[in-house]
């Protein structure tokens, strides 16, 4: 196991600032005490938790502080007293600002795990340098020269993503995460900013939504989320109740590196077999939900069915209740064989930014796109209907009987 525990850390912060703070500054060892439970609650916190002074306030005896009463009279005023109390703070909040965030910062790298989730786990610098080397450049990426990464960019016209590496704990390696999502604002070199990948990709997103909506067989036995799932699963357990089989036992496995290990020479093949239309119509509008809030919906269609936007209302409203549609009169048209050209780039020249280096990713599908849940549901409901057509259908409309009958018998 290479992390290090919050002990550790909290350790080392207490021996540096032992040596650091005179011992007039906290004035007794029960508020040296306080400091580093408080110290050890700092670095205990998750992520996206926030840490107020007054916590570390809150045990810190001021009376042990000669410093703050320099007259040595304990019984002030309140004024006095709470003058006392701002200096203290004063204090503190440079021990953690100054202090120990920096420390922490130079030694040691926090992340969070994907068996904790946002409990963050310690590495050493040292350490989490070779960890990155060996997973990342050792594997689907490979460095790119800073002319390479600025052509492509300029070739895109589109910021690079960001790569992080999320830990999967349990000596099971580490996942890279890539955040496709981040753009640049105007600036001087770029006068007119650049949009994120993931901006450049809502069209294609778009269609492919379209696609696998109007031909549900394209995505095999995938489900769209968790009502979807209930949606599936009534129908088999209800079927298979009825045939009067045993109790049923469900079973949860993970595929290894299923994204990594994608063909993109075979997802292309399996996009460009899906898309059935040479053109799309693109509709953006605006719905707000007390719920939900403020959304911005798109939806494609083949550019020969066009649709008022009132009859496309009238089909939301058939099924959300107590919301507002606003069409943004914002439409687009997109080609097939742009579509494909803006795929093929996505995937085969993705360049990705990490700690001053640029990568070129030479395998799999990048994760952090809002398109790769799709693609790999596309590809595995494509490995089905090829190397399972036994399998019995999920959108099938017997599907419920094929669970539970002739069709669930077969292994």
């Amino acid at each position: 196991d290479k992390t290090v525990s919050i002990r550790q850390v909290s350790s080392l912060v207490r021996s540096v600032l032992r040596r650091l703070l005179p011992p007039q500054a906290l004035g007794s060892r029960h508020n040296e005490a306080s400091l580093s439970r408080s110290i050890r609650t700092f670095l205990s916190m998750r992520k996206f938790e926030k840490f107020a002074i007054r916590r570390a306030l809150k045990g810190i005896r001021l009376s042990h502080c000669p410093w703050l009463y320099p007259g040595g009279e304990r019984r002030v005023s309140s004024e006095f007293h709470l003058a006392a109390r701002r200096k203290m703070s004063l204090l503190l909040i440079f021990v953690f600002q100054d202090l120990v965030v920096p420390l922490v910062r130079a030694c040691f790298y926090a992340t969070e795990n994907e068996a904790t989730k946002q409990r963050l786990t310690w590495y050493r610098k040292p350490v989490w340098a070779r960890v990155r080397v060996c997973c990342v450049l050792g594997s689907q990426y490979v460095e790119l020269t800073a002319a390479e990464a600025a052509a492509a960019k300029t070739i895109h016209n589109s910021c690079n993503g960001a790569l992080r590496l999320l830990p999967r704990g349990n000596g099971k390696g580490v996942r890279p995460i890539l955040n496709l999502g981040r753009q640049k604002f105007a600036s001087k070199k770029y006068p007119n900013g650049l949009k994120s990948v993931n901006f450049r990709l809502r069209d294609a997103l778009a269609v492919l939504s379209h696609e696998t909506r109007k031909q549900p067989e394209v995505m095999g036995s995938s489900v769209r989320g968790q009502t979807h799932i209930l949606q599936v699963l009534l129908p088999m357990v209800r079927g298979w109740k009825a045939a009067g089989k045993p109790p049923m036992n469900v079973a949860s496995v993970d595929i290894h590196k299923s994204y990594d290990t994608l063909k993109v020479k075979k997802v292309l093949e399996v996009v460009d077999q899906t898309l059935s239309e040479p053109d799309y119509l693109i509709k953006r509008f605006a719905a707000w939900t007390p719920r939900r809030g403020l959304r911005f919906i798109q939806k494609a269609r083949p550019s020969s069915e066009y649709h008022p936007f009132m009859q496309e209302a009238e089909a939301i409203a058939a099924t959300t209740r107590n919301g507002v549609l606003m069409d943004l009169v914002e439409y687009n048209y997109a080609k097939r064989a742009d579509l494909m050209n803006l795929l093929s780039s996505h995937l085969e020249y993705n360049v990705v930014h990490m700690s001053n280096k640029h990568l070129l990713q030479t395998g799999g599908i990048p994760q952090g796109s809002v398109l790769s849940s799709l693609l790999c549901c596309m590809m595995y409901g494509h490995m089905e209907k090829k190397r399972l057509p036994s399998l019995p259908s999920v959108h099938s409309a017997k599907w419920g009987a094929d669970a539970g009958g002739e069709g669930g018998k077969e292994e």
